[in-house]
Order: C-alpha cells, then structure tokens, then sequence
C-alpha cells in the first residue's frame, strides 16, 4: 500500500500553494479584515476556477433543487 501523494494531488497542491501566495498576502487579509465584506476580492472565484471548492462533495452529487 502507497501513502505518498500522487503526481496530480502534489502538482495541485503546488498550484493552490503559488495562488494563494499571491492573492492571499498579508496585505491581502488586512485588507479584508477592514472592508466590508471581509473578504480578498476575486479570491472565491479563482479556487472556484481551480476547482477547490469541488473538492468539498462527493463526485456525482448533485445541488439541492
């Protein structure tokens, strides 16, 4: 049995890794500690694009209507 990362999951991890160094700064969060929102504008959207926040269901699971 292999307990290592595959070559997808680390090159994945890379990716959200270089993001977020440079969207998520500290510059960033202090940024968004203040605003109203209290979030990194476009952020959301960018993990979204890489598919991050997929990664949170089951595949084949399907929104409630």
């Amino acid at each position: 049995m292999r307990f290592g990362f595959t070559d997808d999951q680390v090159a994945f991890r890379d990716a959200v890794r270089d993001l977020l160094e440079q969207e998520c700064t500290p510059a960033h969060v202090r940024t968004a500690w203040t605003n109203e929102t209290g979030r990194i504008p476009g952020l959301w959207d960018k993990l979204v694009e890489m598919g991050v926040i997929g990664m949170l269901a089951p595949e084949g699971t399907a929104p409630p209507a």
